[in-house]
């Protein structure tokens, strides 16, 4: 039984100066081919680094620190917005290219509009022709002329009869009503031929807003719909900065107020002022979060909306 045991207590000894000494033995061993081996930077170290690197002092992504507070968030273009077209058609041609500028009201595109000329055209002929009211107007101004002449005979004279007279008036009044009926004709086939330059004007894109085309979906000679996007349209002169606050952060923030941003723009960050356009009136009951927009100018470019960022905010004590 001694015997046992001894040998037991030697094996335990030996494993164990084997598992102290290796990783030694392992670690004294010169580098391979040439592959240094360096020493692991303590977590602390690199924290500390990560910090200075957002804003050049102690705010990081979330955390509260001795007197600010940096909350992260995205940006976006304060104006965007993805085309469509009315209905079903062929796109005939495309004025735009990918990332050339364009202005509000300039064309885009064209999809195919020859029945829309066409019946544009039709519609302008028969508004422009004034044929019938012309002649309605030639035939009351005769007839009334005939009524007022019998009608001073038939005073003077007597030598009509009363029903002749109460004819020609008759006539007269029915000229009348025809030359109104003609020009409220009139009136309509100018609505109809606004209408039908309404439905020609359809056929033709334009930009709603100044921007930069940044997709254009399709090419010429396709079909789209009205459920098809066609061109997105962007103006980066002015961005929102959106981030997620935490609701015991949020009790100070109100409309207007003007804050400070740090914005990812390359590989630094870039300062930019801003002022708050909302803050939610509601929290997100499963992260107790609320939704805070931030305007500021990029007329300078220095931000390519859809970067990180971050809302630097004074720490409530």
């Amino acid at each position: 039984m001694a015997m046992i045991l001894r040998n037991m207590f030697s094996m335990n000894a030996w494993l164990f100066v084997g598992c102290f000494f290796l990783p030694l033995s392992v670690l004294a061993q010169p580098p391979v081919d040439g592959v240094m081996i360096e020493p692991l930077t303590s977590f602390s170290e690199e924290f500390d680094t990560f910090k200075k690197g957002i804003n050049g002092s102690d705010a990081d992504l979330g955390m509260e620190l001795s007197d600010e507070l940096a909350v992260s968030g995205i940006t976006e273009p304060l104006h965007k917005v993805t085309l469509r077209s009315d209905g079903i058609g062929r796109i005939a041609r495309i004025m735009v290219f990918e990332g050339g500028h364009i202005q509000k009201g300039e064309v885009i595109l064209f999809l195919d509009n020859q029945l829309e000329k066409l019946e544009a055209n039709i519609r302008r002929v028969l508004w422009k022709n004034t044929a019938k009211v012309d002649a309605a107007r030639l035939k009351e101004k005769a007839l009334e002329k005939l009524w007022v002449d019998t009608r001073a005979l038939f005073k003077k004279t007597r030598s009509v009869s009363l029903e002749e007279l109460s004819k020609k008036e008759l006539d007269y009044e029915l000229a009348v009503a025809e030359r109104k009926q003609q020009e409220l004709g009139k009136i309509k086939e100018a609505f109809e031929y606004k209408l039908a330059r309404a439905r020609l004007e359809k056929r033709t894109l334009r930009s709603p807003i100044d921007g930069i085309v940044t997709h254009v979906y399709l090419e010429e000679g396709e079909t789209s719909d009205s459920r098809q996007p066609l061109v997105r349209v962007v103006d980066t002169r002015r961005c929102l900065f959106v981030c997620n606050v935490e609701e015991r952060f949020a009790h100070g923030l109100i409309k207007g107020e003007k804050v400070d941003l740090k914005i990812h723009s390359k590989d630094d960050f870039v300062q930019q002022r801003g002022h708050i356009v909302f803050v939610s009136p509601v929290v997100d009951p499963a992260s107790s979060l609320l939704e805070v927009k931030v305007e500021f100018d990029n007329h300078d470019y220095q931000v390519r909306p859809g970067v990180p960022g971050f809302l630097l905010l004074k720490k409530v004590l």
